[in-house]
């Protein structure tokens, strides 16, 4: 069930190249966590899956990031509106900063 990035402070850690048009040119990746929900699964006549219902349960999920994306929705990652913000971001400023070491910070708040 995808949910919003989460609010705090995280820092981000990486940053890979991807060819596919969901995630182009680059995924930023950060160390964002939060809290989700688990959802129970049910078991479709064709052998599928399929999302059931929220349970009680929680879990830490992670791999929260910044992309570009040509759809409205990113399931949770923070959308970059123009691909080639995507590439000056990483390229000017993300890539020189982490050859350098140095922690780059990103403050999330609604």
């Amino acid at each position: 069930d995808p949910v919003p990035f989460p609010n705090g402070e995280w820092k981000i850690v990486g940053y890979h190249h991807r060819d596919d048009k969901y995630v182009s040119p680059y995924f930023i990746e950060t160390n964002a966590t939060q809290k989700v929900k688990v959802w129970a699964t049910t078991r479709l006549e064709d052998g599928k899956e399929m999302y059931d219902k929220e349970t009680s349960r929680e879990v830490t999920d992670g791999g929260y990031g910044i992309h570009f994306s040509p759809y409205p929705t990113t399931q949770g990652c923070i959308k970059i509106e123009d691909k080639s913000e995507a590439t000056r971001l990483v390229s000017d400023f993300i890539a020189p900063a982490l050859k350098r070491h140095e922690v780059i910070s990103l403050i999330v708040e609604d």
